[in-house]
């Protein structure tokens, strides 16, 4: 039978973890294994043959009524959290087939509060196997099978002192009946913990981890070879620095990018980061989260001495390995602390060192090297980069520090075009490119896409506003349009004045716009009977207050409209007739 272990050492900070295991597993091969049984039950017997496979526990009814469980022996009690999640089997018979399920056939009790678990189907007159998840939302329910559903918390709080493990043994309460008992495992998970696995900072069987910082602010809380191992999943990872000789100027930080699948970061620039499982966090993805935690300090000067950093793991069931970490600390060099400046085109030249943050030293340089030699950047000549402030160190067997500042310079609207003109029938498409850097750009035309479609002349104009510096672009294009074909002009020949409303007039039409416009309509013997130069003026057929009487009639069109962009004169003529 396996036993879960624990192994406990003190060193700073209590140090705890649970040695890989995966299951306590009874076969009663052997003997009964410390099991009993509860209410009117007998004493268990061990049967040596007859099992699923081998040995196996029995017991009976001593009287009728009442319901009789397995009592699991003290080796399964306690702590039990490293079983959270996993499943609890076991098989089971009984010497009557009956259907009961109004009674719990699992219950677990701890913490003042019992849980109960009632299995879909009822055990056979031979072997049965069961496999029970221990989580609350598998089906358990809390006091009876129609109990409330448990929450998280409460499971785990069962689990953390669990007092008692009972499986149903007895499902024929009218009558006497038997029941046995085989193959209970209740899994649990592996876990390891250790700051520096081969000790090679630490004395031996020490979690902790010790780490020389005589030249750096950036000392690792981890060596190259963590071991961080849980088939449980790791809930949470908290590295807290508990003791500060330098207030708020030391933190702890984190390193960036964040893993795609790694652990949520809390709180990297504060003296306390909570790593927090995503959903999809391996032990694997926390290791490689906390190899990129490092102690920074940004005091100038900072005090010499030990930092002590303490590291907890959390699983479902609470801390299950802590650590502490000693940073030995000697102040580096120091060139101030990052920094950023965003710049329109035309704005004045400016000392980068304006934008570093914190105290530095004057003695630093710049790489690259600026357009002008000294440290001035200049958004005419000058381009977006990220710039090196490199101070020399004071202690020769240190290296330098460098701190960067991130310039930014806002890229301006590209030009949208000459102003042109365009063949009546053709269209323009205007269009900017949508920089991720273009916050906001509105047209004269009101649009907020990227293009337009121009269709007609006029002025177009847009403004653009960069999310760098707010920094304002505009342009503007003259469209005009000619016509590339000369005009069609239509005159009908024939229409009826007789207030129908339909065909009540006369006049000319075109597909273009007259410049210049002048009819006259003659009778037969020559007299002019209707004259105008108003394209929008037709005639009705009225000379002087009188309908005309049916007959045809001469016209005569003078007009003029733009051709090529030039005025252009042609004359029409011909005869229109009067119907009613």
């Amino acid at each position: 039978m396996l036993q879960l272990k624990y192994l406990v050492s003190a060193f700073g900070l209590l140090l705890a973890a649970v040695m890989p295991l995966s299951a306590q597993t009874f076969t009663f091969d052997n003997d009964t294994e410390g099991w009993s049984t509860n209410a009117d039950g007998s004493d268990p017997v061990w049967e040596p043959t007859g099992g699923n496979p081998g040995g196996w526990i029995s017991a009976f009814d001593i009287s009728t009524g009442g319901t009789w469980h397995w009592i699991a022996p003290p080796t399964v009690l306690g702590n039990a959290c490293a079983s959270y999640g996993l499943k609890l089997s076991f098989d089971i018979k009984t010497s009557q087939q009956v259907t009961n399920n109004t009674k719990p056939d699992v219950v677990l009790k701890g913490n003042g509060i019992e849980l109960v678990f009632n299995t879909p189907y009822d055990p056979l007159t031979f072997w049965t196997n069961y496999e029970v998840v221990l989580k609350e939302d598998a089906g358990w329910r809390i006091g009876t099978v129609n109990g409330s559903i448990p929450t998280k918390q409460q499971f785990i709080e069962v689990l953390q002192n669990l007092e008692e493990l009972r499986i149903r043994g007895e499902y024929l309460q009218q009558d006497f009946d038997d029941g046995g008992l085989d193959n209970v495992v209740l899994e649990t998970t592996s876990f390891d913990f250790d700051l520096d696995k081969n000790d090679s900072t630490t004395p031996p069987n020490s979690k902790d981890f010790v780490n020389d910082t005589s030249c750096t602010d950036g000392a690792s809380i981890c060596d190259i070879d963590l071991q961080l191992f849980s088939e449980s999943p790791i809930d949470s990872v908290v590295i807290q620095l508990v003791s500060a000789l330098d207030g708020s100027q030391e933190f702890l930080a984190y390193e960036l990018p964040l893993p795609a699948l790694g652990p949520l970061v809390g709180g990297t620039g504060t003296k306390k980061i909570v790593l927090t499982n995503n959903g999809q966090s391996l032990a694997s993805f926390f290791r490689e989260a906390m190899k990129k935690i490092t102690y920074r300090n940004t005091a100038f000067p900072a005090q010499s001495g030990v930092r002590l950093v303490g590291v907890s793991v959390y699983t479902p069931c609470g801390p299950l390995g802590q650590a502490i970490v000693r940073i030995p600390f000697f102040p580096p060099a120091y060139a101030g602390e990052d920094g950023a400046v965003d710049f329109c085109p035309n704005d004045a030249a400016s000392d980068l060192k304006n934008y570093l943050t914190g105290p530095f030293a004057q003695n630093g340089y710049w790489s690259p090297a600026l357009t002008d030699s000294s440290v001035v950047f200049d958004p005419k000549t000058d381009k977006n980069r990220i710039f090196q402030y490199i101070t020399p160190s004071a202690w020769a067997v240190c290296p330098n520090d460098t701190a960067v500042v991130t310039v930014r310079v806002a890229t301006p609207l590209p030009n949208l075009g000459t102003d042109t003109v365009l063949c009546r029938n053709k269209t323009l498409r205007l269009s900017i490119p949508l920089l991720p850097e273009y916050s906001h750009w509105a047209w004269s035309t009101g649009a907020s896409s990227g293009s337009i479609l121009v269709t007609e002349a006029g002025t177009y104009s847009i403004s653009v506003t960069s999310e760098i510096n707010n920094c304002t672009f505009t342009d503007e294009i003259t469209v005009e349009y000619v016509n590339c074909e000369e005009c069609n002009v239509y005159v009908p020949n024939v229409f009826s004045p007789d207030d129908d409303g339909q065909n009540d007039h006369f006049q000319g039409f075109s597909n273009c716009d007259f410049l210049k416009y002048h009819l006259r309509i003659f009778d037969r013997w020559g007299n002019m009977v209707f004259e105008t130069q108003d394209a929008n003026t037709d005639w009705d057929g009225d000379f002087r207050g009188k309908n005309m009487a049916p007959g045809v009639f001469v016209w005569l069109l003078d007009y003029e409209t733009e051709f090529l962009g030039q005025p252009l004169a042609r004359r029409m003529q011909g005869d229109v007739t009067i119907i009613k």
